[in-house]
This record gives structure tokens, C-alpha cells and sequence, in this order.
């Protein structure tokens, strides 16, 4: 019966995860499409092509109008859910076998492997939602949906199979290349994702932690001065004033705001990490023909050196700063939710 207990405890906190990170990921990606949409853009294009990241935002805006910056968005929107749900699912998983079950905060490197995990995993689902997203969003004059335009990526793929594949069983060099078609540029992502995404996590722990430790500090100083005027009340009781574990419990919580301010910090820093490979995978994805990941770095390294894999870091920080911090406030407040909501059961 108790390992039952256990077993059902782990399903709901799962659940839970599941359900709080579609919800984050939902909302990041209405409040964020078209900073994601300057970003890609600025990625595939040759140098010199745009100023920075308002003037590729300016020179849209004239020539093809608002709905550009917001081209490709019913894509992501349909399969954000189903990522972030991934990525929060797998991590809350992780956790939950690296704690085994018991009631304590995790250490840091048990939150980088969760972490790594989750974008390892996440990779998978992300990599042809992408590659479709990429080419919507770079399409300047084509105003095709995503279904046509996955239509057309497969129909490329299929003209020209492999050659080492021609002596496969019947009917695998279709699957085969059907995948490698899709999943173009997943090197790159895996390579993106698994540092990234532990960046993620790690500095959104770590600003949580900090803002918990400052707000329990100061409960503390509040409580401490409650206690002092109470000594000075011969009206209390003495036990009233005590500032015991009340305080500790509450300042686990935090406010929106310090929560959207930890989240903000999980964005910079998985874009800090993950910029260069996300680079590379845009170029991947959107090439003519499939390219290998290393001498796509090496291509890119000769057009601009380094610089030219932190193209499009204002973007992806003006867009991954708020688009975190709206995913964990958005999902801390679900989670939440739903925490009472079984509590009450």
C-alpha cells in the first residue's frame, strides 16, 4: 500500500508538471512570436542584409506588413503545449527519481542533469516543429501555412533519397528518409538543448532560491520587531509572538513578480548558452540542401567569427527574457493550482 502511495504521489506531480509547463509554454509564445520570427530572419540572412534587429523588424513591417512578424505562429502555438509539456514533464520526472521520493530541496547538479534531460528529450519534439517554423518565418512573399509547407519539405526530401540507402528493405528508404527530412538539423538542437535548457533551470533555481532566501530574511527582521513590540505589551501573550515556522513556510512563496524576475534570468541565460548552436540550426533548416552541423560552425565562423553565432542576440534576449519569465510565472502559478487543488481531494 505504501509503495502504491508512492507510485500514485509521483503520477500527480508528474500530471501536474505536465499540464502547468503547457500552459507556460502557451502563454510565452503568444506574448513572444514576432521577437522569435527577427531572430530566425536574422540568422539566415547573409551579412549586411539588415542593421540589427529593428531594422530587420522595420524592413518587415514596410514591405510585407504586421502579419509577418506573426507568420508561422499557429504552428508553434498548436505544438507549444506538447513541448513544454515534454521539457516540464521529463524535468519534474528527473527530479522526482534523483530525490527518490524524498521531501528536500535538490542540489544543484541533480537540477543541470534534469535539465540536460529535458532538453535532450524535448529535442526530439522540437527539431521538425522548427524546421517548419524556420522556413514560415523566413518566407517573405509566400503566405502557404504550415501543412503546405511541410507538404513541400517532404516533397524535397523524397527526390533525392540517399544512395546509401537504396539497398535497405522495401519500403524503409521512405521512412528513413522521411525522418531524416523532419528531424534535419537535430544535431545542432541536441547540441542547443541539453546545455541550454540545464542553463535554463539552473539559473531560474538559483534566482529563486536567492529572492526566497532575501524575502525569508526579511519575514525574519519583520517578525523579530513584532516580537520586540510585543515584549513591550504587557496586553499579549507572551507565546503570540514567537516567529517560529511560519515565516520559513511563507517565504518559500513568491510574489509574480519575483517570480517572472527568476524566470527572466533562466531565459538570458539559456540564450547565453544555447545562441550559437541555435545559429547553426537555423541555417540547417532552411538551406537548399541538408548540411552537416560542423561545417556549418566552420562556415559561419569564417563569415564573422563568434560574432556571427551571437547574431540575433538582442532579439533572442529581448524575446527569451520575457518569454521565460512569462513560461515559469504562467507555469508557477498552475502548478500551484493544481498543488490545492489535489490537496483538497
Amino acid at each position: 500500500m505504501k509503495s502504491m502511495s508512492s507510485k500514485e504521489s509521483r503520477w500527480s506531480s508528474t500530471r501536474r508538471n505536465l499540464i502547468a509547463g503547457s500552459c507556460g509554454g502557451i502563454a510565452s509564445t503568444l506574448a513572444v512570436h514576432p521577437l522569435d520570427t527577427i531572430r530566425t530572419r536574422l540568422q539566415v540572412a547573409t551579412p549586411g542584409t539588415y542593421a540589427g534587429a529593428l531594422d530587420c523588424a522595420r524592413q518587415a513591417l514596410k514591405n510585407e506588413g504586421l502579419f509577418s512578424l506573426y507568420r508561422g505562429l499557429a504552428w508553434p502555438i498548436a505544438a507549444q503545449g506538447l513541448y513544454k509539456c515534454v521539457m516540464f514533464g521529463v524535468y519534474g520526472f528527473v527530479i522526482d527519481r534523483l530525490k527518490d521520493g524524498k521531501d528536500k530541496r535538490p542540489e544543484l547538479w541533480q537540477l543541470a542533469l534534469a535539465g540536460g534531460a529535458a532538453g535532450g528529450i524535448n529535442s526530439l519534439v522540437l527539431t521538425p516543429i522548427e524546421l517548419v517554423r524556420n522556413r514560415l518565418q523566413i518566407a517573405t512573399g509566400n503566405r502557404d501555412g504550415g501543412f503546405a509547407v511541410l507538404r513541400q519539405v517532404l516533397a524535397q526530401g523524397m527526390r533525392s533519397p540517399p544512395s546509401s540507402l537504396a539497398s535497405s528493405p522495401v519500403g524503409m528508404p521512405v521512412v528513413v528518409q522521411t525522418m531524416r527530412t523532419l528531424w534535419r538539423g537535430l544535431p545542432a538542437t541536441l547540441c542547443r538543448d541539453i546545455p541550454g535548457v540545464s542553463a535554463y533551470y539552473l539559473f531560474f533555481e538559483v534566482a529563486n532560491r536567492r529572492l526566497a532566501k532575501r524575502k525569508q530574511v526579511e519575514e525574519e527582521r519583520m517578525s523579530a520587531d513584532r516580537a520586540r513590540e510585543s515584549a513591550n505589551d504587557a496586553s499579549r501573550e507572551p507565546r503570540s509572538v514567537k516567529s517560529g515556522g511560519g515565516s520559513d513556510g511563507a517565504s518559500k512563496t513568491l510574489c509574480t513578480l519575483e517570480l517572472a524576475a527568476a524566470g527572466a534570468l533562466g531565459g538570458c541565460g539559456y540564450w547565453l548558452v544555447a545562441l550559437p548552436f541555435d545559429a547553426a540550426k537555423s541555417v540547417m533548416q532552411t538551406a537548399a540542401a541538408p548540411q552537416p552541423l560542423l561545417p556549418t560552425l566552420r562556415t559561419l565562423l569564417r563569415e564573422g567569427g563568434l560574432a556571427r553565432l551571437y547574431v540575433g542576440l538582442t532579439s533572442a534576449l529581448l524575446r527569451g527574457i520575457p518569454g521565460a519569465a512569462v513560461v515559469f510565472t504562467t507555469y508557477g502559478t498552475v502548478l500551484a493550482y493544481l498543488e490545492q487543488a489535489d490537496a483538497q481531494r
